[in-house]
């Protein structure tokens, strides 16, 4: 058996997996990543990379490579439309974006999985202090000591590899076996719907709907609650179906009248794959640390379709990457790697909660009515239009104020002392506003991995002060200058996942701030190495 010692473990290498991996890689950190796929696994996953993603992409310089080999170009319509059968009158049409010019770095991208996978695994495979097990399962042999964590990974043709590290993130999805290995249990019910998927080619069916270009073609009846999702910009689409009737399920051996049952009439489909059951996911792990083991995306929060599982994701991502490397560097305390949990548990407990309770309220209602009428076809439009916006509604928007997902209680965070939470506001706890500073320059870009201070040139002299006062306490830090009135704070402190960590306004002495912000409480502020920030090179 091998061995190999090494700063971080990762299991699993989805695009959750890969974007940490590479966010360590370039945080100069050792690095094993662990995947069970020689390449990366081909069907129907994620199919939208959210505005968080596509910003971390950005963050990586990969956000302009994955639109120009995306299948659907930037700008395609994010609508989704709502009849009862598809060929019939539309019933609703939602708008499942949001002005992204004004609200995010980067907007939203259709993209497949699998692509967005091999774009971070090419990237990955630049750097130098990364080390990659593709084809290697973890084989739930575990051990954690003082010292960290070593686990025992199989290959493709049997060879055993012993990976040691100081730490462990655990990316292996909602089956985690890591998960399983160190005894964190799930949250509410694991599984609480059966669904089927198809993908199919059909080059009429746009024209034989007849409801113009969109993202998703829902229809709702006494059959079904399903959907197509576009794949490509011409002929490629996947259907979803998240409830069918025994007369519906009848045609799954028939791919092609499937389809046609949806729509209501007859469709050309020149090539179908077969129809693929599967049980959706809605839950939460009880914690997301077990000494140096921590949970990280699916592992930690399941989602189903449109649950925005990708975008918490990537949250944890960012978030654990940087406190790792600080960590890692000596530069941490001991509050910042404790801070991932706190940070980021609630959100996968809100996330799930409301997922349970949103896709469930148009079915409930439908089911209802169908008892007393008999058929979709006897609903009352407006009736159906209103219950589609309560029930997709309240998840649309969630989307859309995923900007303003704030965390509160973190141990490394400082608070406004107004409490202000306003949109468009500098939160502590919530990711930096978005601010065009340029033509191709945003605030975001100012953030290049690690922290910095933002300041207006009017204070300038109080930002060099905090600067000044942060090196007694062992870190040098720089500043940089934005346009005055930029943001509602002259002076605000953003962590290298573009969180807000403390602003003007917070309640911590500014000469308090950084040390906070890195874990360190007041009692152990030692002198630390020099933990190198953003320079001004980022605005010539």
């Amino acid at each position: 058996m091998n061995d190999l010692d090494t700063d971080v473990i990762v299991i699993g290498g989805g695009p959750t997996g890969l974007a940490l991996t590479l966010d360590l890689g370039r945080h100069g950190i050792r690095t094993a990543l662990v995947d069970s796929g020689l390449a990366p696994l081909p069907g129907v996953r994620a199919g939208g990379i959210s505005h968080q993603m596509m910003e971390q992409m950005r963050h990586f310089g990969l956000a302009d490579r994955l639109r120009s080999i995306a299948p659907i170009p930037p700008g395609w319509a994010r609508t989704a439309v709502y009849a009862t059968w598809l060929a019939e009158p539309a019933v609703a049409v939602l708008n499942a974006t949001t002005s992204c010019t004004d609200v995010t770095a980067e907007p939203p991208q259709n993209a497949p999985s699998a692509m967005v996978e091999q774009l971070l695994r090419d990237t990955i495979g630049e750097e130098p202090t990364v080390s990659t097990f593709y084809g290697f399962r973890f084989d739930g042999d575990l051990v954690q000591d003082d010292h960290g964590v070593s686990v025992t990974v199989v290959g493709p043709d049997g060879n055993r590899v012993r990976l040691r590290g100081r730490y462990l993130a655990a990316c292996d999805g909602a089956n985690s076996a890591v998960r399983s290995a160190v005894g964190i249990g799930l949250l509410d019910s694991p599984r609480f719907a059966e669904r089927w998927t198809l993908e199919f080619e059909s080059p009429d069916l746009r024209e034989r709907m007849g409801q113009g270009v969109h993202n998703q073609y829902w229809a709702i009846n006494e059959h079904m609650v399903a959907y197509f999702l576009q794949r490509d910009a011409r002929s490629k689409r996947t259907l979803h179906i998240q409830e069918a009737s025994t007369d519906l399920t009848s045609l799954f051996p028939d791919p092609v009248g499937l389809i046609e049952a949806v729509v209501g009439k007859s469709v050309s489909v020149t090539s179908h794959s077969r129809v693929t059951r599967w049980r959706a996911n809605a839950c939460w792990s009880e914690r997301m640390r077990e000494g140096s083991v921590f949970l990280v995306g699916d592992a930690a929060h399941a989602m189903p379709p449109g649950g925005l599982g990708l975008h918490l994701g990537s949250g944890d991502a960012a978030n654990i990457a940087w406190k790792l490397a600080a960590t890692i560097r000596g530069d941490a305390g001991p509050a910042l790697l404790d801070s991932y949990e706190a940070e980021r548990h609630p959100f996968a407990r809100a996330y799930a909660l409301a997922v349970q309770t949103g896709d469930n309220v148009i079915r409930a209602r439908i089911h209802r009515v169908l008892g007393e009428r008999g058929s979709a076809r006897d609903l009352d439009r407006a009736m159906l239009r209103e219950w589609v916006v309560d029930a997709q509604g309240p998840r649309i928007d969630r989307m859309l104020r995923t900007v303003y997902d704030t965390f509160s209680g973190s141990p490394v965070v400082c608070p406004r002392t107004d409490g202000r939470v306003d949109d468009g506001l500098v939160v502590p706890g919530r990711r930096l506003p978005h601010r065009r500073l340029g033509e191709s320059l945003a605030a975001f870009d100012l953030v290049r991995g690690k922290l910095v201070v933002i300041a207006e040139p009017s204070a300038r002299t109080e930002a060099e002060q905090l600067a000044a006062a942060a090196l007694q306490d062992g870190f040098t830090i720089d500043v940089v200058e934005v346009p005055a009135q930029t943001y509602d704070q002259h002076l605000v402190l953003v962590r290298p996942d573009r969180c807000v960590a403390w602003c003007a306004g917070s309640a911590v002495p500014a000469a308090a701030a950084v040390a906070a912000s890195l874990g360190h409480r007041s009692s152990d502020r030692e002198a630390k190495p020099s933990l190198a920030l953003a320079s001004n090179e980022a605005l010539h």
